[in-house]
């Protein structure tokens, strides 16, 4: 085989096994979707974001004002999707909270809620 063609074939492997997991996140992925859909309808700066292994979660960017509201913001935050916020504060000024659904919930949600201001 020519180096031509193992390239090809490693090209064609990455990109498969990449579309393997987007493909096995699906369902996740449009879950991120949906509750940015609903934090931004609700009026705050949401959007569904994905890390480099295609993991989604869901981005809150926060203006300066409501950075020393942030408390309040995420009581709000766990209203409009009626589920408990676990975690806390992470690396580069971003605090990380996993949304659980709340007790009487079916849904399982397995998604972070990355917090950044600015």
């Amino acid at each position: 085989m020519s180096l031509y063609a193992e390239l090809v074939r490693h090209a064609a492997d990455q990109y498969r096994s990449q579309l393997d997991a987007l493909y096995a996140r699906q369902h996740i992925i449009q879950q991120a979707d949906r509750i940015a859909g609903l934090l931004s309808k609700a009026g705050l700066p949401a959007r569904a974001q994905a890390d480099e292994q295609f993991m989604p979660y869901v981005e809150l960017s926060l203006a300066e004002e409501l950075l020393s509201m942030r408390q309040a913001v995420l009581s709000y935050v766990c209203n409009v999707l009626e589920c408990h916020l676990e975690g806390g504060s992470g690396a580069g000024g971003r605090d990380c909270y996993r949304i659980l659904p709340a007790a009487d919930s079916p849904e399982q949600i397995r998604l972070m809620l990355v917090v950044t201001g600015g």
